[in-house]
């Protein structure tokens, strides 16, 4: 006798059953505890991909401020005349340049944070 095993039917998947009927409670608790840890692993994978998406949209969020810090400085620097303020606006447009690469980075990361999470939920569903 043949048992469906959880998986997709067309995927020719299934777990042979080496007991005839009536089964004992043993197959059937084991039975439950895969279903049981199944449904487990669906809610985390859920879980994580929700947080990874708010991940994302905060690392979007961050970076695209980083970028509006980076023009309102350097309009700064356009309307200042005075060397030395010149010159701190130009730091400040180098710390506010690295920030936002780190601002990409971190973007960058969590959206293949993001893709890997949905490919572990793709292959928890087959």
């Amino acid at each position: 006798m043949k048992l469906y095993s959880g998986k997709k039917k067309d995927s020719g998947q299934y777990m042979e059953i080496s007991e005839t009927p009536p089964f004992s409670l043993t197959f059937y608790n084991t039975l439950l505890e895969a279903a049981d840890a199944l449904l487990q692993q669906k809610e985390t994978i859920n879980t994580a991909t929700a947080l990874s998406k708010r991940a994302v949209e905060d690392a979007l969020i961050k970076f695209d401020e980083m970028k509006k810090q980076i023009r309102q400085v350097k309009d700064m620097a356009l309307k200042d005349k005075h060397p030395i303020k010149s010159l701190e606006t130009v730091m400040k447009i180098d710390a506010e340049a690295s920030n936002a690469d780190l601002a990409e980075a971190l973007l960058i990361f969590e959206k293949l944070k993001y893709q890997n999470v949905l490919k572990e939920a793709d292959i928890l569903d087959l």
